[in-house]
């Protein structure tokens, strides 16, 4: 009879998911290998699935933007609509970094 109940019990811990599910703050750029004077837009937002827009946009406040020679760039544009946030920036400067 013990057997019989440890089995149940077992068997109920295994329905019982092992990991917790929560929600995934992901970027999506638009190119990930840019050239000079190439406007590069990010997608963020904050979601059940990667890359699919279903829960809020991402918070970016302190969010820092390096350009390829090390220095700070800045957002062009952003706008937040109601799953995700769109921030915009340009590429420009020497061809330092470029991938081709």
């Amino acid at each position: 009879m013990t057997q019989h109940k440890r089995f149940a019990a077992l068997a109920v811990l295994s329905l019982l998911p092992l990991v917790t599910q929560a929600h995934k703050a992901w970027l999506l750029p638009s190119a990930t290998v840019t050239t000079v004077d190439q406007w590069v837009t990010v997608d963020a937002a904050v979601s059940n699935d990667l890359f699919y827009f279903n829960h809020v946009p991402l918070r970016i406040e302190g969010l820092a933007i390096t350009a390829p020679d090390g220095s700070a760039a800045n957002i062009v544009a952003a706008e937040i609509f109601r799953a995700r946030r769109t921030i915009s920036g340009e590429r420009s400067g020497d061809n330092e970094g470029a991938r081709t």
